[in-house]
């Protein structure tokens, strides 16, 4: 039969082992109980170290005759490899009453010697090894104490069983142990020469060790490819050492203070500490280390406060915050000044890097990061303030609930904020301030970008403090509340994208100031090209100035695109909006201002439209304008599309003053195509100054494509220096023939160029009121119509050049109605009238009561074909 071993400690239990026959009669056999010497570790060396005294070996019978009756027989004990005994030290005794009757030990250096008499195996026999002195004579040896010899009869207990009496540890000081491969500390696997590290021996991992168990050493280090993963405490005494990529991951709640930073810390600015867990969170990490560090990563639960001890660059390496809420400094350590390379912020931490006591701060950081899913609110500054100084070296990336500097109480403040990367905002909430009075400076070198889901997004949310904005590029493409400027913000604004600004999204727009009780001056500038696709732009809902510049063009594209410089209606202010390269509408809507104030426009080339729309003073309820209308542009081209420059109320006469350097082009595209001037047909007495460079075109055969120069009671004046040329569509200077309302006013218009009438319908001045029409070149009708006067008023054209018609028709005075007031035309030059209909008037009810006249001034008249000329 086999016996049963147990070691460390070993213990044989009472085992009885019956063998059951026919007769039901039993034989059992029982073994001694073997209990070790339990405190055999971390020996002293020799020569000069101490010996250790060991607790008692004890032999205890489990059957009165497990020690089986002898004389004089003998038990030897071995050491083990690398240990001696104290010669001479140590002593053997038995329990009185039982079967022993005498027992004697000798011990020497390598062997302990007990030699028994037992008379009898009637009684219960205990046998103890007392006293016994060990100490080692190697480091990093262990082994244990096993019986090597004797004569004794012990049941379960003889020579060769492998019965420990107790296990022996050295002493590891001066020694190093390196991992072997990855595993548990515990595991001598794990380790070179399969020595678990313990005794103080020195360790070096450079493997992926888990410490589950707990484990001291005066010396640690995690070198590059290494990571400690304390599961339990690591203890260090003297030096804990990270080199290189090192990694070192505390997973415990023990005390860090006594355990892995009990000693001095040695940590490399590229190594990497992470923590998963800590004893106490009013315990700052930084207080604990000594030196600097290199990458931390808190992902601990609960907030954990770090009172500034990381002030002012004490973390060479990287910042992030993966779980839990980090706060920097909650006032404790009054930090003015912090540098961190790369911060970032995931999964569901927080972190705060000042707070609480109101103080100046100087923060320089690398990238920084934040990418958190519902961790909350994390913030530079939070509920204090001061003069706040952020320089980013690197790029800005926020896609959770962010605030550069927060407070509730709107307590004055100074911010300035340098991005030298980019500046991406993917989040719920972005505020770059908000809640206090603080003039903020946001410099971003690099692209500013909105994109992704963001809820709400700010640079300046409240307050009465200025906002300054620059950026090279800026480009939005989701988010239906992005505001540069929101809130009860009333401070100045200034935007400055030094290239372009580009929108996109069917769903996205860009708020620049909103807040209609903002009273201070909108700058708004562009150093290139506003790019408007599918979107939406609102650049003030303010009441106050409005100045916007672009460098190159101003681009609004898509059936859902606008652009608004002003949307209060309430505004009595100038919106100004200056483009130095073309206003091209495509589809989309362009709006100047729906206020009562001054529009100045100003295109150094082209405005554009195609098929798009185009408000310049866009307001026809409440309060009347009161403000000037200015545009200024190369060329007006209209390919396709709705036009109003100034449709709104009016009193005290303001004008529309429209300078046209180069044509003024009406390609008709469809026949519900409208360009207005002066739109408004009620309550309306602005004035008309149009001045065209160039020519004035209307091509297109489409007789419902109307042109209206002005529908006021104010009188207008037209200028063009080239040719007057309508080959399609309807145009009315002074109002509309049929249109509701019944404003009327009087026209002079000068045309340098020729009238050239090819197509469409021509009124030169269609309601009530005086006209003076000059035209310094020719007129040439070969179809279409062209009406000088179609109600009442007189009507005085001359002609300086001849004239020449070869189709269509000319009325002098075209309403069925008659009138009493003469039209004179004066042609200066030849007459030649081959084709088409002169008529004088076309008053319906026999002889019209006005004498209506031409005079021909010319040397040749022409008058023949199937020319027609009608009183």
């Amino acid at each position: 039969m086999s016996w049963l071993k147990l070691t460390k400690p070993f213990v044989l239990s009472f085992l009885l082992v019956c063998i059951s026959h026919m007769m039901s009669i039993s034989f059992c056999w029982g073994v001694v109980t073997i209990t070790p010497a339990n405190n055999g570790t971390c020996l002293n060396l020799a020569p000069g170290g101490a010996f250790t005294t060991l607790t008692d070996m004890v032999i205890t019978e489990n059957s009165n005759s497990d020690f089986s009756n002898q004389t004089g027989t003998t038990i030897i004990m071995g050491a083990p490899t690398g240990f001696e005994f104290q010669v001479g030290v140590g002593s053997v005794s038995y329990n009185t009453g039982g079967n022993f009757t005498s027992a004697t030990i000798t011990v020497d250096n390598d062997t302990i010697i007990v030699t028994i008499s037992v008379a009898g195996g009637n009684k219960s026999d205990v046998l103890t090894i007392s006293g016994i002195n060990v100490r080692a004579l190697s480091s990093g040896s262990s082994g244990n104490i096993y019986r090597i010899g004797g004569t004794a009869l012990i049941s379960g207990g003889g020579s060769g069983s492998g019965n420990s009496y107790g296990y022996l540890t050295a002493t590891n000081t001066g020694l190093t142990i390196l991992s072997f491969q990855n595993g548990n500390w515990s595991n001598p696997t794990t380790w070179v020469g399969g020595i678990v590290p313990r005794c103080g021996a020195n360790v070096q991992i450079n493997h992926v060790v888990t410490a589950d168990i707990t484990a001291s050493t005066p010396n640690l280090t995690v070198n590059s490819g290494g990571n400690l993963v304390a599961n339990n405490s690591v203890s260090v005494t003297s030096t804990f050492t990270i080199n290189g990529t090192g990694i070192y991951t505390h997973s415990n709640a023990s005390d860090a203070s006594t355990g892995i930073f009990g000693g001095v810390e040695s940590l490399s600015s590229t190594s990497r500490m992470i923590f998963n867990n800590w004893y106490n969170n009013n315990i700052p990490l930084g207080s604990l280390i000594s030196g600097t560090t290199g990458d931390i990563t808190f992902n601990s639960t609960g907030t954990w406060q770090q009172h500034g001890t990381f002030s002012p660059n004490k973390i060479s390496g990287n910042l992030t915050v993966s779980q839990g809420t980090i706060y920097m400094d909650n006032g404790t350590g009054g930090t003015t000044s912090l540098t961190l390379k790369d911060v970032t912020i995931s999964n569901s931490g927080a972190l705060f890097i000042a707070s609480g006591t109101n103080r100046n701060l100087t923060l320089v950081t690398g990238n920084f990061t934040d990418n958190s899913t519902g961790g909350g609110a994390s913030a530079i500054v939070f509920n204090c303030v001061g003069t706040i100084n952020w320089t980013a070296n690197g790029n800005v990336t926020l896609g959770d609930h962010w605030y550069n500097i927060y407070n509730a109480g709107y307590p004055t403040a100074n911010m300035t904020t340098t991005i030298n990367g980019n500046l991406t905002m993917t989040g719920s909430t972005v505020n770059f301030a908000y809640g206090t009075n603080t003039p903020l400076n946001l410099v971003v070198n690099g692209t500013t970008t909105i994109s992704g889901s963001p809820g709400n997004i700010y640079i300046m949310n409240g307050g009465t403090g200025s906002l300054n904005f620059t950026t090279d590029n800026m480009i939005v493409s989701a988010g239906s509340n992005n505001f540069l400027m929101g809130g009860a913000c009333t401070g100045s604004a200034s935007f400055n994208i030094i290239n372009d600004l580009t929108i996109s999204g069917g769903t996205t727009t860009l708020y620049g100031v909103f807040n209609p009780a903002f009273t201070s001056t909108v700058n708004f500038n562009v150093g290139r090209d506003i790019i408007i696709t599918n979107a939406d732009m609102i650049v003030a809902n303010t009441n106050s100035d409005v100045e916007i510049e672009t460098g190159r063009n101003l681009n609004i594209s898509g059936a859902g695109s606008y652009f608004t410089a002003q949307q209060r209606p309430v505004n009595t202010s100038s919106i100004n909006v200056t483009v130095n390269g073309s206003l091209n509408v495509t589809d989309g809507i362009y709006f100047h201002t729906l206020g009562e104030g001054i529009m100045n426009l100003t295109v150094t080339e082209d405005l554009v439209i195609n098929t798009g729309y185009f408000f310049g003073v866009d307001k026809t309820t409440g309060a009347p304008n009161i403000g000037t209308a200015t545009v200024s542009i190369e060329n007006f081209i209209l390919n396709g599309g709705y036009v109003q420059f100034m449709d709104t109320k009016t009193s005290s006469a303001p004008s529309l003053i429209f300078n046209c350097t180069n044509n003024f082009e009406l390609n008709w595209q469809s026949n519900t195509d409208r360009v207005y001037l002066l739109a408004y047909h009620g309550n309306n007495d602005a004035l008309l100054d149009l001045n065209i460079g160039g020519n004035f075109i209307a091509t297109g055969n489409y007789p419902g494509a109307t042109f209206i120069s002005s529908k006021s009671d104010g009188d207008e004046t037209i200028d063009i220096a080239g040719d007057f040329n309508i080959s399609g569509g309807l145009l009315y200077f002074v109002n509309d023939a049929g249109g509701p309302g019944a404003n009327s006013h009087n026209i002079v218009t000068n045309i340098n160029g020729n009238i050239l009438i090819s197509g469409g319908t021509t009124f030169l001045s269609t309601r009530n009121g005086t006209a003076d029409v000059n035209v310094g070149g020719n007129v040439s009708i070969s179809a279409g119509i062209l009406n000088l006067k179609h109600e009442s008023g007189q009507a005085l054209m001359d002609v300086s050049g001849g004239y020449v018609q070869t189709g269509g028709t000319f009325n002098i005075h075209s309403s069925t109605t008659s009138i009493t007031d003469t039209c004179i035309v004066t042609i200066n030059g030849d007459f030649s009238q081959t084709s088409g209909v002169l008529n004088f008037d076309n008053a319906n009810g026999g002889s019209p009561l006005a004498e209506h006249k031409l005079y021909l001034n010319g040397s040749n008249y022409t008058i023949g074909g199937s020319a027609y000329i009608t009183h």
